[in-house]
């Protein structure tokens, strides 16, 4: 009995870890507009967890529609991105974590380190949410195996 529980409470653990780190896509998207309507209203102050590239564009445009729009479309894109790992598909977390990274690289240049700290905290996160996934199929894995196994031997 204790073996069961033990694999319940490690499943649960595992789905946790999971959905959390594919729900750091929202957190960014999120983040990234809010960053881009206190741009826009002249607020002073922004999320480093955001996007850079949607704040970087918003400077070069000077507050107006067109960075709008893109901030609109990259955090679409990072929505999309948590929907699809929620859904189970490994490559919207590691395609999400590339552009991430990439993301985080204009903090480095602009020498942003809080910026860059929480770039890192989120990938942390992401991350962990993968490698939570993998071994959630694993599990799902071996005992679709021994299933099969106890299967034969009747």
């Amino acid at each position: 009995m204790m073996e069961v529980e033990k694999a319940i409470e490690t499943r649960i653990r595992l789905e946790n870890e999971y959905k959390g780190g594919a729900s750091w896509f929202y957190w960014i998207a999120g983040m990234s507009i809010l960053n881009e309507i206190f741009l826009q209203t002249h607020v002073g102050w922004n999320f480093a967890i955001g996007l850079g590239i949607t704040q970087m564009i918003n400077v070069l445009f000077q507050n107006n529609s067109v960075s709008l729009v893109i901030t609109i479309i990259l955090s679409g894109l990072f929505v999309f991105f948590g929907k699809v790992a929620h859904s189970g598909h490994r490559w919207a977390f590691v395609t999400g974590i590339v552009f991430y990274i990439l993301d985080g690289t204009l903090f480095i240049i602009v020498r942003d380190y809080i910026g860059v700290g929480l770039h890192v905290v989120a990938l942390w996160g992401i991350y962990r949410g993968m490698m939570a996934h993998k071994k959630l199929m694993e599990i799902s894995n071996n005992q679709t195996i021994k299933s099969t196994e106890e299967g034969m031997s009747v």
